[in-house]
């Protein structure tokens, strides 16, 4: 019996959980080629034969928990194992290792926190990410008369520049009243020179409608995530703009 705060009782929680409704053949052939490497070789790796993979990659078999130690192993990324996540090496994959350190140093009671610190993490920037698609959608902006078709695109433009005014400017931030001073701050921002012009359908309601959305949407929680991930805020907003509106972002990016 594994001890509930063990590495192996956390790993095989989750194998549990994810086994009811996760496609792991897919997840198979997707970290086979993220490896580069053929079945043969990702069985080597593995330790198992190669008549396991190709029953992993059919989804005739699921993976165990040696398996699933050995990916991590390898540097697959528990999210991508475990979660709806896309890339196999997610970046957050360090959070892991940190947690796991803790094992490593048979400190297994102190495991629970930064692995609690892992998912919530993850969890509170797919829930970010969906805040800003839900801009582009209807039911935000069903209490708000628009006046232009295009002020959701608008919205989003702005947020980027102001992400990026604050990335540039390495902007401080009052952490005990975070949401507040987050505010505060876009209240003051202006574009200026070449954004301006380039930006001209950008006028103070959008800004305004802007602040609504954050006071509405977004919690102090996911204000910090989104200072403490700049870069990853900056492509989710950027994957929202139409195509014109990508080529002027990233003219200002450059």
């Amino acid at each position: 019996m594994y001890n509930k705060y063990s590495f192996e009782y956390y790993i095989l929680f989750r194998l549990k959980l994810s086994r009811k409704k996760m496609d792991f053949s897919n997840k198979f052939l997707i970290i086979q080629n993220a490896l580069n490497l053929s079945q043969k070789d990702l069985a080597l790796k593995l330790g198992l034969s190669t008549n396991a993979i190709s029953q992993y990659v059919t989804g005739k078999r699921k993976p165990d928990f040696n398996t699933i130690q050995k990916l991590i192993d390898l540097g697959i990324s528990p999210l991508f194992i475990f979660s709806d996540g896309k890339d196999p090496f997610d970046k957050n994959y360090e959070l892991f290792l940190e947690a796991s350190k803790y094992v490593n140093e048979k400190n297994e009671s102190e495991f629970i926190i930064p692995m609690n610190e892992f998912i919530v993490k993850y969890r509170l920037m797919d829930k970010i990410k969906s805040k800003i698609e839900k801009i582009k959608g209807q039911t935000f902006f069903e209490k708000v008369i628009e006046e232009f078709s295009s002020s959701r695109e608008k919205i989003i433009k702005l947020l980027y520049y102001f992400i990026l005014y604050i990335e540039e400017s390495q902007k401080k931030f009052d952490f005990p009243n975070i949401k507040k001073s987050f505010i505060a701050e876009l209240e003051k921002f202006e574009l200026k020179g070449l954004d301006k012009n380039l930006s001209f359908e950008i006028k103070d309601k959008d800004k305004k409608r802007l602040i609504i959305w954050i006071e509405n949407e977004l919690d102090d929680s996911s204000i910090f995530e989104i200072i403490s991930n700049i870069e990853e805020i900056k492509k989710m907003l950027k994957n929202e703009l139409n195509f014109v509106n990508k080529i002027i972002v990233t003219f200002k990016s450059n």
